[in-house]
């Protein structure tokens, strides 16, 4: 996952070159224990890059690969950002949130095979195939486990 924080929202005529004159901070999913584990958000990490480079994020716009956990947003929010741009909905909780408050915004913009196809390439491209394939098996296997735990904690409990 990744997220890109900007100093304000681009105008759709914007250059490549002007649009990353706004940019703020940029980050991804990383591990902390374990590198094939999300443990640090993208957004964490663009938080924390801010606070250590002492750049403001107060009325950034966010750009997220896929919508804040509650944390993230919590954090988001809380450091200034004004925007939160993403391509699916939020879950509830943020979502009932947003109705109280006009203090900041979200917009789902919906993925298309275009950025899928194009997000593909750029994979292929950096030649590190094989680590996105083995993050997919481990997250795989990790989720397996937890349904795996989840079931023997019914099961334990009587509940079927």
């Amino acid at each position: 996952m990744g997220c890109l924080i900007t100093s304000s929202p681009s105008p759709p005529e914007c250059t490549r070159e002007s649009y990353f004159d706004n940019v703020r901070v940029c980050g991804v999913n990383t591990g902390f224990f374990n590198r094939f584990q999300s443990e640090v958000h993208a957004e964490m990490n663009c938080v924390c890059a801010a606070v250590e480079g002492g750049v403001s994020l107060k009325g950034c716009t966010t750009y997220i690969s896929m919508p804040p956990c509650k944390n993230c947003f919590m954090h988001l929010k809380l450091s200034g950002v004004r925007r939160i741009v993403s391509r699916n909905r939020l879950c509830a909780t943020i979502s009932s949130y947003l109705a109280t408050t006009d203090s900041i915004t979200y917009e789902d913009i919906p993925d298309t095979d275009e950025s899928k196809e194009r997000r593909l390439k750029v994979v292929k491209e950096s030649g590190r195939e094989g680590d996105v394939e083995e993050m997919r098996r481990k997250r795989k296997r990790r989720k397996e486990i937890e349904r795996e735990r989840k079931e023997r904690g019914k099961k334990e409990r009587g509940v079927k």
